[in-house]
């Protein structure tokens, strides 16, 4: 009795997605998919970042700056890498490059304690282009 009475009820249209909907999960696919391509190189900048970090560490300044450039190449928004590698360049003996350093810091806003890791190794001359630090 109870197969006559299903038999008898219509079935439902398939419900149908607006056009909107289906664009915007198409475009989080590509979003997604764009970010798994990316994240190899990512990785690498991220490893070569802390290797870089630890090139600077040890007082190898020439391998710090290559690493950090390596990681600009791939990440030039990264301010942590703008600034390790200024911080590397006015750190080594080759004072001619200096000037790479500070423009490499150009439209950074650098905290109370990065300003004063890289006052300890900017040339005094340079130091008079920054303005002072807000709480």
């Amino acid at each position: 009795m109870d197969e006559q009475i299903l038999e008898n009820i219509p079935a439902l249209p398939p419900h149908q997605y607006p056009l909107w909907v289906k664009l915007f999960g198409v475009s989080i696919i590509i979003a997604t998919i764009y970010s798994l391509i990316l994240l190899p190189e990512y990785l690498v900048a991220a490893k070569k970042m802390r290797a870089a970090q630890i090139a600077y560490q040890s007082g190898n300044y020439d391998e710090s700056i290559q690493l950090y450039s390596y990681v600009l190449e791939t990440v030039p928004t990264s301010k942590a890498a703008r600034i390790g590698v200024a911080e590397a360049i006015f750190s080594n003996s080759d004072k001619s490059d200096d000037e790479v350093g500070l423009t490499l810091l150009q439209g950074i806003t650098l905290d109370k304690d990065t300003w004063a890791r890289i006052m300890r190794v900017m040339p005094v001359e340079y130091q008079q282009y920054f303005g002072d630090v807000k709480q």
